[in-house]
């Protein structure tokens, strides 16, 4: 019943994080850092795509600082404006929006509101104080601004020409329809969109939340806010062409000449049935605000790159919250799935997975104008899989201490195969000792104590290191002790040995052996030796080291039926034989040198005069002293044996 409970809690829990997860997603908790990827692929969208639509109708008419500077100071007189209009109508200008707020009566007006009414394509903007508190749709609190009203029945049409900011600041959509008492007003270039399509007021279909249909020349895509995206080609000045004011109202003036004051004047006819933004972009005095594509960047722009979207179906449209789940979703189970191979495949894998996912995301932007989400599920996916190798590091050193607890059990079952005391024969002094390089080991060592005064000394050496070498040294050891001290002759026991090996085995391991009996009366020894290392033989007499090793001898394991050579040799009072493995004469340093067998000589002679256990320790101190702190590769084991 526990078991259940724990179960139902973890599967709970589990649950519980991935509805948070994609609660997170669905509620765009993290939008602040996905506006800012947007804004990054509208900025290398240029670079890559250079096919984007752009309606070559639309002209800007801005009046800078020069213009200013010409006619004296800001806002000019209304009068101004009149001579603008009367020059587009004669231009053949199909439309001029004013990006100007004309809220205030002036001594000017009637030329203005006249020459509005003449051109009959003039559009006038008003704006709203926005409630922003609300989350389903723009909300007017009352008017800010507002086109006095002669001028605006004189008007082809007006609206507003509010922009929504983002949380962070920057300007990225535009609502079409602002709600004010229970009544929708367009914005300014949604009016004169309709006008440039000749549409009539009910062949616009307003369908809050989803789109504007117009007719059959545009289908605008909208959030719940009634907002649309707006997409910015490219950076201020790079797209749309643009005229100065003041050269305008001097090409209209001074149509006869082509210069005026030193400066070029514009050619009308450059005007005909074009779309112009009229607005104000004077430094220090119009409307900058931040946008993807640059950090000031005037509020006009907005407004005629909305209008080419219109113009051209070319828009920036965001996938619904559901597909970006989805996304999520998908993206997970890829870095999950993926993170089942070894860590550094996985790791390639994903790094791979993730950097086609931010490609794509990219792909879909700059091409189609689609945005999915891109820092969540990519911020997401990089933890998942961080927190699913942390994880496996979790279970893995769960592992490592379960499994050194074994280890450590294997290893002191390992070492009860070993001889738990040394041997002591009258005559003789033997001191041995075994290092492994891992937990459990290869090597083994085994003294044999025989009929007439004789006794012999085996050490092994099994290929490779760790459980595998210990498990074969296990059987060694089995086979060893079960009868070698019925027998006599060490080639015999090595060929005895080697065909039990080879009965039934298939795991490709084999073992180096040296077993010399010796004759503890005589001092003589009778050495065979299986492909292992030779002894070393300090002679007292000569005061030098030799080594000892019959002729032919392999490793034990390989193939059966294998003959093996003998050696004889004879002992004499303070000679001393060493037994050691490769993991001695093999050792290398942190310069990669290996230790060799003139050291074991050297180290062996330098200190003959002290007993088995001394020699062996000076052995194990010297090996030491030479590796310093390089790693330890292999088994180490030493026997040393004194003749007193």
């Amino acid at each position: 019943m526990r078991k259940y409970r724990q179960q139902i809690i973890k599967y709970f829990l589990l649950s519980l994080c991935a509805v948070i997860i994609l609660l997170l997603s669905y509620f765009r908790i993290f939008e602040i850092f996905e506006l800012q990827t947007l804004d990054r692929r509208f900025q290398l969208r240029p670079a890559f795509n250079k096919s984007q639509k752009v309606n070559s109708d639309i002209v800007i008419i801005e009046i800078s600082s020069y213009d200013i500077e010409r006619i004296g100071s800001w806002p000019f007189q209304r009068i101004y404006h009149a001579h603008l209009i009367e020059a587009l109508r004669q231009a053949g200008a199909r439309m001029a929006i004013f990006d100007i707020l004309f809220s205030e009566p002036s001594d000017f007006d009637d030329h203005l509101i006249k020459a509005t009414k003449d051109y009959g394509k003039a559009y006038y903007p008003y704006s709203f104080i926005i409630d922003y508190s609300k989350d389903d749709e723009v909300t007017a609190e009352c008017y800010e601004d507002v086109i006095i009203k002669r001028l605006n029945k004189a008007a082809a049409g007006s609206g507003h020409i509010n922009i929504v900011p983002d949380i962070d600041g920057k300007y990225r959509k535009i609502p079409l329809y602002v709600k004010y008492e229970d009544n929708y007003y367009p914005h300014l270039t949604l009016t004169a969109v309709k006008d440039y399509y000749g549409l009539r007021d009910d062949e616009i279909i307003f369908d809050k939340g989803d789109y504007i249909k117009l007719a059959d020349k545009a289908v605008i895509p909208i959030n719940n806010k009634n907002e649309a995206l707006i997409n910015y080609i490219d950076k201020w000045g790079k797209i749309y062409k643009h005229y100065s004011f003041i050269d305008i109202l001097d090409a209209h003036c001074y149509s006869e000449s082509t210069e005026v004051m030193g400066k070029s004047v514009v050619d009308l006819k450059d005007l005909k049935d074009k779309v112009c933004y009229v607005a104000l972009t004077a430094t220090g005095l119009f409307d900058m605000h931040p946008a993807p594509v640059e950090e000031r960047y005037p509020g006009v722009g907005a407004h005629l790159n909305l209008f080419n979207s219109i113009t051209t179906n070319q828009y920036v449209v965001r996938v619904e919250r559901w597909i970006n789940i989805l996304i999520l979703l998908g993206l997970s189970f890829v870095v999950i799935a993926l993170s089942r191979h070894t860590v550094y495949k996985g790791l390639f894998l994903n790094i791979i997975a993730i950097a086609g996912f931010i490609v794509l995301s990219f792909v879909l932007f700059i091409y189609k104008g689609i945005w999915i989400d891109l820092f969540y599920p990519v911020s997401f996916s990089v933890f998942l899989y961080l927190a699913m190798t942390f994880y496996g590091l979790i279970l893995e050193m769960h592992r490592g201490e379960f499994l050194g607890k074994e280890l450590e059990v294997a290893r002191r079952i390992q070492e009860s195969f070993l001889p738990q005391e040394p041997l002591k024969i009258e005559g003789f002094d033997v001191a041995a000792n075994m290092n492994a390089a891992k937990q459990v080991g290869g090597d083994l060592y085994q003294f044999v104590k025989l009929p007439n005064d004789k006794f012999g000394i085996m050490i092994a050496d099994v290929s490779g290191k760790g459980i595998p070498a210990a498990l074969f040294m296990v059987r060694i050891v089995t086979e060893f002790k079960s009868w070698s001290n019925e027998v006599d002759k060490p080639d015999e026991v090595l060929k005895r040995l080697n065909n039990e090996l080879q009965k039934g085995t298939k795991t490709g391991l084999f073992v180096t052996v040296s077993y010399p009996i010796i004759d503890a009366k005589s001092k003589k020894v009778i050495l065979a030796d299986g492909g292992h290392l030779p002894l070393m033989h300090y002679k007292a007499v000569d005061n030098e080291v030799v080594e000892e090793r019959p002729t032919k001898g392999m490793p034990l394991g390989l193939m059966p039926d294998v003959e093996f050579d003998e050696k004889e040799f004879t002992l004499a009072h303070g000679d001393a034989l060493i037994f050691y493995t490769d993991g001695v004469s093999e050792a290398r340093n942190l310069k990669k040198e290996e230790y060799g067998f003139q050291r074991i000589k050297e180290v062996t002679k330098a200190n003959h005069q002290k007993g088995a256990a001394g020699i062996l320790e000076a052995l194990r101190a010297d090996l030491a002293e030479f590796c310093g702190k390089a790693p330890q590769h292999d088994d180490i084991t030493i026997i040393a044996l004194k003749v007193l």
